[in-house]
């Protein structure tokens, strides 16, 4: 469904008269943890850039403190940048506000372009940054497995990022074996190593996903959305200069506004905000941004919940 600011901000009154009345707050659809355990720079690849650099990519561990539960749902999260840049503490805020709200968060460093642009280029470290996604979840699967350090459970994995974060998580979510790819996308496939990379560490734990978070990203193609994939949360601007909502001429990639229309046509559960008449990237002002945490973080309580009343 697509919803507007207004429907949202109604909602958010009605969840905060409820808890101002002494209702219960349920896990994951608002903040229930104050105090955050950070694990930081761990290391859970080792990989060779596009520019063939050798490089250690890190993630920080974000979890609920004095959590009783055992086994918690993972997000792993990913900063914006356009693949040139950014860096993963700038996503700090938005991996303390899920793991307030009872999930383990990985805030993960991915590989960025470190030679010439060009179409090539970019479209080949996008892959890669696709790998390293890949790899952060099997990654921590192996670990659930073994020590289970993080309390994670296995069966509960998302993922989600902002802007070229989000495009990595929507590619991780729905591009796999059964899709028809562009040839120009193929061919970049081939060369670095397939759908899972090059990475062969943890390669007997899959790197599928429950759900993905989307906000201000997009797909090479929203055709490779169907009614088996996971469910999709997404933010977008109306007139995003940088990621368009709909096709985007720039890049060849569509939009939350093109993944919302296909996922409502084959019947794939899931929610856009779409930031009506806003002609900026990311363009949230401070109350829509908690907003869209707060709803994010319910959509995937309610994927938990489901998972948790059909076992």
């Amino acid at each position: 469904m697509k919803v507007y600011f207004s429907t949202f901000l109604l909602c958010l009154s009605f969840i905060y008269l409820r808890a101002q009345n002494g209702g219960d707050i349920p896990r994951y659809f608002n903040t229930i943890f104050e105090d955050i355990e950070v694990t930081s720079n761990i290391v859970y690849t080792e990989q060779t850039t596009i520019g063939g650099n050798k490089v250690s990519l890190e993630m920080d561990i974000y979890e609920p403190n004095n959590d009783p539960m055992l086994q918690r749902p993972l997000l792993v999260f990913a900063h914006g940048g356009g693949f040139v840049g950014g860096h993963r503490s700038r996503v700090e805020d938005f991996c303390q506000s899920y793991a307030k709200r009872g999930f383990v968060v990985a805030n993960i460093s991915y590989r960025l372009l470190d030679t010439e642009y060009s179409m090539e280029t970019i479209g080949t470290v996008s892959v890669m940054a696709m790998h390293d996604m890949k790899s952060a979840i099997r990654f921590l699967r192996a670990d659930a497995a073994n020590k289970n350090t993080y309390h994670i459970d296995p069966n509960l994995v998302f993922v989600g990022g902002i802007s070229a974060g989000a495009i990595m998580a929507c590619s991780v979510g729905y591009i796999d074996n059964e899709d028809r790819l562009n040839p120009f996308i193929q061919s970049l496939l081939n060369t670095v190593g397939g759908l899972e990379g090059v990475d062969t560490k943890n390669s007997k734990y899959p790197s599928t996903v429950q759900g993905v978070i989307n906000f201000s990203g997009g797909l090479i193609d929203s055709k490779h959305l169907d009614a088996n994939d996971p469910p999709l949360y997404s933010f977008h601007d109306e007139f995003d200069p940088v990621v368009a909502c709909g096709a985007s001429e720039q890049y060849v990639l569509h939009g939350s506004c093109l993944l919302h229309d296909q996922a409502v046509a084959v019947g794939l559960k899931n929610k856009l905000f779409f930031n009506d008449k806003s002609k900026r990237h990311v363009g949230w002002n401070e109350e829509q941004l908690q907003i869209v945490l707060n709803d994010s973080a319910g959509f995937l309580g309610e994927l938990i919940n489901k998972v948790s009343d059909e076992d």
